[in-house]
């Protein structure tokens, strides 16, 4: 597959080079053990973002290595400890020590902010030029009238596959992660994936699941992608959303009075109340008089 067609992977990297197997430092060092330790202490400060500082005891523990290795990493110039003489690299405090040369080949905690906010940003602008949708908008009013009518108590039943829509196939799921995972940046691939398998998800219709997962992805309050496998009033609002579009591209039903329910919405089509098949009153047939 090439790169350009391979699904986003949203977690962040670091970058080890191809030829650290051949590091000179660390072949001085008689255990293996001591490379693997070396590039624990890499991610280690690519997690907590601390430009490269690091706890070598807890760095030691995680890697499963002694202290004896960390002796060796010190001595090859690896890690520097409080009072050393590398005039390339920041001085630790004390009980830290220093991963050699980090910031000239790991992006600094501030990029990676930096690169967080950008991917944050692009997720939120092109879910709603998708969707139509704003913030505070229209969507943010008929989600909160949905969560008011289930928290009143009435049952909002789940909707069933139709003839015309099948469930969602590996091709449109693989699609729609990517596009969710641009958006939730403090989501997992295998957590959505997960959400998708559910058995109260995987075989409701396509379009369904695409609007349902978009707009729990939307919602601020949503800390898991779990939350799509609930009896919750997203699913009235996709089905509603999934049938406006439908009559939209089908032409729409003909012209007629608005029967309005509390949200404003008409009682008898799926389009919105300012559309204008809502005339009051229906055209006059051509060659009648009324």
């Amino acid at each position: 597959m090439p790169r350009s067609d391979a699904p986003q992977d949203p977690r962040r990297y670091v970058r080890i080079t191809e030829e650290l197997p051949n590091n000179s430092k660390l072949a001085e060092i008689d255990d293996p053990a001591a490379s693997w330790a070396y590039v624990v202490s890499i991610c280690d400060s690519a997690a907590s973002l601390s430009d490269g500082h690091i706890n070598p005891r807890m760095v030691a523990r995680r890697a499963g290595v002694g202290q004896h290795i960390v002796h060796a990493l010190v001595v090859q110039g690896l890690w520097h400890l409080p009072g050393h003489d590398c005039d390339r690299c920041p001085q630790p405090r004390p009980g830290r020590a220093y991963v050699h040369d980090y910031l000239q080949h790991q992006r600094s905690a501030d990029e990676v902010r930096d690169l967080h906010s950008k991917r944050s940003a692009a997720g939120r602008a092109g879910a709603a030029a998708r969707w139509g949708k704003t913030p505070g908008g229209p969507m943010a009013n008929r989600m909160a009238s949905a969560m008011a009518e289930q928290r009143r108590g009435e049952e909002i039943p789940p909707p069933s596959p139709s003839v015309d829509d099948d469930p969602l196939d590996a091709e449109r799921r693989g699609a729609l992660v990517t596009q969710v995972l641009a958006a939730r940046q403090d989501w997992t691939r295998s957590d959505v994936e997960r959400a998708l398998a559910h058995t109260r998800v995987r075989e409701r219709p396509a379009a369904l699941v695409e609007r349902a997962l978009l707009l729990v992805a939307q919602d601020p309050a949503t800390e898991r992608p779990s939350r799509l496998a609930a009896n919750h009033p997203y699913w009235q609002q996709a089905a509603r959303d999934v049938a406006r579009e439908r009559a939209l591209s089908a032409g729409g039903p003909p012209p007629h009075a608005p029967d309005l329910n509390d949200d404003g919405d008409c009682r008898a089509c799926p389009l919105p109340a300012r559309h204008p098949v809502h005339r009051r009153t229906p055209p006059t047939p051509e060659g009648t008089t009324r």
